[in-house]
């Protein structure tokens, strides 16, 4: 019986998971862009999803070949920033909402600063005790 963490530790040792998740993203944020942007004109989905698909191939297979030099590979880098730069995410959205939620006692009130650093003070607690600090 094959399990879902089975099929993840096949694609990381085929290498998938080490390409293809970049690859994505880049492509994403590169098409995204181009997509607001419009530098070569309105309806020219085809040309910005090209040059997308260019630039995330650009970035990806050097890495797949292994020709960046020691430390300074683009998608070593990535794989090992973003799910930190996640984790604030998370915490910054946690914070917020718990801004939200107790702002609502304060509206109008001078204490809507304090709400925001009792909602901070309150995630970096829980992100600290899970983390062991």
């Amino acid at each position: 019986m094959v399990t879902f963490t089975d099929v993840f530790l096949e694609l990381e040792k085929l290498g998938v998971l080490d390409s293809l998740i970049p690859f994505l993203l880049i492509f994403t944020i590169v098409f995204a862009v181009l997509e607001k942007a419009q530098i070569f004109g309105v309806k020219k989905r085809n040309v910005n999803m090209i040059i997308a698909l260019s630039i995330g191939m650009m970035v990806v297979i050097p890495h797949i070949i292994g020709a960046y030099p020691e430390g300074k590979d683009p998608v070593s880098i990535m794989n090992e920033a973003i799910p930190n730069v996640s984790l604030i995410f998370v915490a910054v959205v946690m914070a917020l909402i718990l801004a939200g939620v107790f702002g609502f006692l304060f509206i109008g009130g001078g204490l809507t600063g304090g709400v925001l650093i009792f909602a901070v003070l309150i995630v970096a607690y829980f992100f600290g005790n899970a983390a062991g600090w």
